[in-house]
Order: C-alpha cells, then sequence, then structure tokens
C-alpha cells in the first residue's frame, strides 16, 4: 500500500507541474507517440516541480510556443522567489528580460553590453563576488582592456586556454592572466596530459613561427565519432587528432592562436586569417560584433569582407578602414565593410555567427 500511494503522489506531482505549463494533455498520451520537444518540455516541468534548490538551464525556450515560454517565465519567477539559484544559457532576451536580475552577455566568445552588462551590473552595485577561482572563454576575441577589467570585477585570474569537447583536457590549459592585466597577447602553455604538434596541408610539421593545424593525442582525447567511420579516419589519420584549429609556436614554446582551417582566406597567392581583423576591428571600443568572412573576387581570388556591428552609430568605414591600415598588412586590409545590427548576425543553435551565410550576402555587399 505505500508503495502504491507513493507511486500515486508522485503521479499527482507530475501532473500538476504539467498543468502548471500548460501541457496537461501530455499526461494522457503514450510517451512513444511524443515528439521530442514535448517530451523535454515535460521532462522540464517535472524536474522544476520539484523545487529544486539550483536549476541550470540550456535554451530551455527552445521550440517552445508563446503559451509554453510564457508559463515556464512564471515557474521560473516563482522557483527564484523560493530561494532557487536559476542560472539560464539562452538566446531568448524576451525571457530574460522577464526574470533576470543579472546578466552576463557573451556572444562568440565576445563581452557584449546590452541593458545591464556584467561588469555595469557589479561596478554599479559594488558587488565583490566570493569563491570564483577562475573565469575566461574558450576564444580570444575579448579585448585586452575587458579581460582586465572583469579579472578585477570578480577577483579571479583569467583562463588562457584552448581545448574542445573531443578533447577533454584541454590541449592548451597551463597559464593564467593575473587578475588586473591587460594581455599584450594570448600565448598558450601546452599542456603536460598530451603531445602536440603543429602540421601542413600535407600533414609535415612546420617550424617554429609558421601557422599549422594543431594535432594532439593523449589519454584525455575522445575515442571517436559515433558510427562515422569516414570522419574518424580522415580526423585521427596518421594516429592523431586534428583539430581545424590553426596555431603558431613561439620560440618559448607557448601557442598562438591563428584562426581555424576552414576560414582561411586565400587572395593572390597570400594566406588571410579572418580572426586576425577581427580582433584588430573588436579594440575598438565603438563596435559591438564584427566577423570577418571571403567573398570571390575576379582579380584576387578572395577577399575579406567585414561586417560590423556598431555600439556607436557615428563610427564611420573610414574610422575602421584608418584602424586597419595601422595594425595589418596590405594584402589583409579588408575590401568591404558592412554595418549591420547584432540581431542581423546570423547564429547557429548555439549561438555561434554563421560565416557560410554572411559569405551569402557578400554578393549584396
Amino acid at each position: 500500500m505505500g508503495a502504491g500511494s507513493s507511486a500515486e503522489d508522485h503521479e499527482g506531482q507530475g501532473r500538476a507541474a504539467l498543468a502548471e505549463f500548460g501541457l496537461a494533455a501530455l499526461a494522457e498520451r503514450d510517451p512513444r507517440d511524443l515528439s521530442a520537444g514535448e517530451r523535454q518540455r515535460g521532462a522540464l516541468a517535472v524536474i522544476l516541480a520539484g523545487n529544486p534548490a539550483i536549476a541550470l538551464l540550456d535554451e530551455p525556450t527552445r521550440g517552445m510556443d508563446e503559451l509554453a515560454r510564457r508559463s515556464l517565465a512564471r515557474v521560473l519567477d516563482r522557483l527564484r522567489a523560493q530561494g532557487c539559484s536559476v542560472v539560464v544559457a539562452t538566446h531568448d532576451l524576451d525571457l530574460v528580460a522577464e526574470i533576470a536580475d543579472r546578466v552576463v552577455s557573451i556572444e562568440d566568445g565576445i563581452v557584449v553590453e546590452r541593458s545591464t552588462p556584467a561588469g555595469a551590473e557589479l561596478e554599479a552595485r559594488a558587488v565583490r563576488p566570493q569563491g570564483v577561482k577562475v573565469c575566461g572563454v574558450m576564444a580570444d576575441l575579448v579585448p585586452p582592456a575587458e579581460i582586465a577589467r572583469i579579472t578585477r570585477l570578480l577577483g579571479a585570474p583569467y583562463g588562457n586556454t584552448f581545448g574542445a569537447t573531443e578533447t577533454g583536457w584541454p590541449p592548451a590549459s597551463s597559464n593564467n592572466i593575473p587578475v588586473g592585466v591587460a594581455p599584450a597577447r594570448l600565448s598558450k602553455e601546452q599542456s603536460p596530459f598530451c603531445e602536440v604538434k603543429l602540421v601542413d596541408s600535407a600533414d609535415a610539421e612546420v617550424p617554429d613561427g609558421a601557422p599549422g593545424e594543431l594535432c594532439m593525442r593523449g589519454p584525455t582525447l575522445f575515442s571517436g565519432y559515433f558510427r562515422a567511420e569516414a570522419v574518424n579516419a580522415q580526423e585521427f589519420r596518421g594516429g592523431w587528432f586534428h583539430l581545424g584549429d590553426v596555431f603558431v609556436r613561439n620560440p618559448d614554446g607557448t601557442l598562438d592562436f591563428v584562426d581555424r582551417v576552414k576560414y582561411l582566406i586565400k587572395s593572390g597567392g597570400e594566406n588571410i586569417y579572418p580572426a586576425e581583423i577581427e580582433r584588430l576591428i573588436l579594440q575598438d571600443p565603438r563596435v559591438a560584433e564584427a566577423a570577418v568572412v571571403r567573398a570571390p573576387d575576379a582579380k584576387w581570388g578572395e577577399v575579406p569582407v567585414a561586417f560590423v556591428a556598431r555600439r556607436d552609430p557615428a563610427l564611420t568605414e573610414a574610422d575602421l578602414f584608418r584602424l586597419c591600415r595601422t595594425g595589418l598588412a596590405g594584402y589583409k586590409q579588408p575590401k568591404q565593410i558592412r554595418f549591420i545590427s547584432v540581431d542581423e548576425f546570423p547564429r547557429s543553435a548555439s549561438g555561434k555567427i554563421q560565416r557560410h551565410e554572411l559569405e551569402k550576402l557578400t554578393s549584396k555587399v
């Protein structure tokens, strides 16, 4: 009897949770007939009904209609009022506006100041977070001044790392940038738990100072992609996992990130890496977002084109062309600059800029 009562109580709680989300009809259907989205929302409703102390949610409103989204916002607001710590990773700015009292906005590795930027929030409240051991992002597009600022506010060093889901322990993860330091460069130190080499397009090792694709092997590396024999044969060729990221090894053994192999622009026989141009443009505080892509060119084969979102509407193309002339070789200069809004940057479900979509727009520039 006790077990039966427990099961009945659990079922009742589940039904009540679904009803709070406006999903009561799901309880009457065979779970095998539910769509993936319906199963996800149903599971989320039941979990949140348990009044957790901490709720970590990744894009919880993805695929939801307006009614379900409003129900989720109401439930999350109730949990916060009950003392639950709610952390949401989302691109749903309406949800953020409804429930958030602290916002950290990071887009493709770039700290973007919106209505309640993390740094401004901490400064305005004179808040000193406790217990933060390290902060950072897996990208090299954060301006040095912002690194110095956020480390001071958090009282924690910046993890100057590089890695991927496939690598497990990041292959370059052995150095931190001290609190309050604006680094002149983001050179990384290789982890002692793996082997690393840099190779050219023929898989021959390149000398120090020359760009090459980073390859690694070690005990934390994953065993391969599920049911993808052809992909695994290509990515694990020669007994090394090829990450698709280009680095340069310095004389002191440190590694400097250059760009992704697939983003390389070949212009008149020269190699141009968009990340170098993007880093320079993003140093201008009037720029909110930037992405550089290839465009076909009758003379040079390919040329770089920059898409830029302005933080300051007074910023002009001439301003950015002048900036690029001071920091880039002539052949690396973007041939065109197009201003678009932050929201016009096409993004994947994970928030990464879809460069191939921007490339389609170059014919209209």
